[in-house]
């Protein structure tokens, strides 16, 4: 991707909140309004990461512009994208001009994205623009980034498990499949027998995926994290003595309602919510990511488990990044829909506080000691 189309987008995944917050300052709602209050602080937070806090000023007067001439700053022609990206987006995905992958994210953000108040939080695929969308994004992002870790962990799996025992897989939240169609790909190239269980709470996941596996012997249930976590799955409870059960959790982590609320005082990031936009401290979200595991172990305590997650990255990372690769539309995206990318480091410590016994963390596009794109943890 050149750098342009990445900057395009991701000035595009900015506008909405940024006019959000330009008018909620304005007319000062932060102080009568919870969603006002929070849209203000996360338009700082994109303010910072985008490098226009150095110099409000001219961003905004970019933003206001009808035209920016050639040899205005950057930041004037910075503020000035981010107004009329989402536009020109849209006329050059029309076009044909830019890469299906590259604005897969955006696409399927994109109603939060231009209208972040407006956002609907009342199913699980209402925040949504396009669900085989973003089934598809999320089946992307495992064949990018996760399909060659995780092939070696399965065959290393079977290979200790070998003829004696039947491997259960369990994917909480299975999309269209595509990770429990692989991993059976993967154990057929073994000696070890296996069944499927896929668990989704979106209808249109449980069509694509019960089509996708059809060929091998699957349950397919609308059970969703919470369920498992409560013990109320009698798929995972219900196994024979020689049955091993294999948890797989790819992304569904960060997809979550936050029960425990905590204050902070040293806050850094002003990036999470709640469903009735009050803040969501990330101290409170590594507390419930560990609670959530607990759960699921008390329930499960001689399964194994496989977590594939995506990362928040720090604001210097994101500065460096913006103008190469498309991440503001997930990072905006999620944010707006209260949905919790945190960062690898975090993301580590809420498991290692678990009763899971972890073995391997990998970090996967490792930016530097602490910050990694994606992990996989086993």
């Amino acid at each position: 991707m050149n750098q342009l189309e990445a900057l395009r987008i991701n000035t595009a995944a900015c506008h909405g909140t940024l006019r959000e917050y330009r008018e909620a300052t304005r007319e000062n709602r932060g102080a009568h309004d919870e969603a006002s209050s929070w849209l203000i602080e996360l338009g700082e937070w994109v303010l910072d990461c985008i490098g226009a806090k150095v110099d409000e000023g001219s961003f905004w007067r970019g933003w206001e512009a009808e035209e920016v001439p050639e040899g205005r700053s950057e930041i004037e022609t910075l503020g000035h994208m981010c107004r009329t990206s989402v536009e020109e987006h849209a006329r050059r995905c029309a076009a044909g001009e830019i890469s299906r992958e590259s604005a897969m994210m955006y696409n399927c953000y994109a109603k939060a994205l231009k209208e972040p108040r407006r956002v609907e939080l009342v199913s699980y695929d209402s925040h949504l623009e396009d669900k085989e969308e973003d089934l598809k994004t999320s089946e992307l992002v495992f064949e990018i980034h996760f399909k060659h870790s995780l092939r070696k962990i399965l065959l290393d799996y079977a290979k200790d498990l070998g003829s004696r025992k039947r491997l259960v897989i369990a994917d909480i939240g299975a999309g269209n499949g595509r990770v429990l169609e692989f991993a059976a790909e993967c154990l057929e190239e073994t000696d070890c027998a296996f069944r499927i269980i896929a668990m989704d709470p979106s209808e249109t996941a449980r069509k694509i995926c019960k089509e996708r596996l059809r060929m091998r012997e699957t349950i397919v249930t609308g059970a969703a994290l919470e369920d498992a976590c409560e013990g109320r799955v009698k798929e995972l409870r219900e196994l024979r003595e020689d049955e091993v059960l294999l948890i797989l959790m790819k992304g569904v982590l960060h997809d979550r309602n936050i029960d425990c609320q905590e204050e902070s005082t040293s806050e850094e990031e002003g990036i999470y919510r709640d469903k009735d936009w009050r803040r969501v401290y990330r101290r409170s979200i590594i507390k419930d990511l560990t609670m959530r595991l607990n759960g699921l172990r008390k329930y499960q305590t001689d399964s194994k488990l496989i977590i594939m997650e995506s990362h928040l990255v720090s604001r210097g990372w994101i500065k460096r990044l913006f103008k190469l690769t498309p991440l503001m539309p997930a990072y905006i995206g999620h944010a707006i829909t209260a949905q919790y990318l945190i960062s690898a480091s975090d993301h580590f410590q809420g498991i290692c506080a678990s009763d899971w016994r972890i073995k391997n963390f990998q970090r996967l596009c490792q930016l530097d000691a602490d910050d990694a794109i994606m992990t996989i943890a086993t």
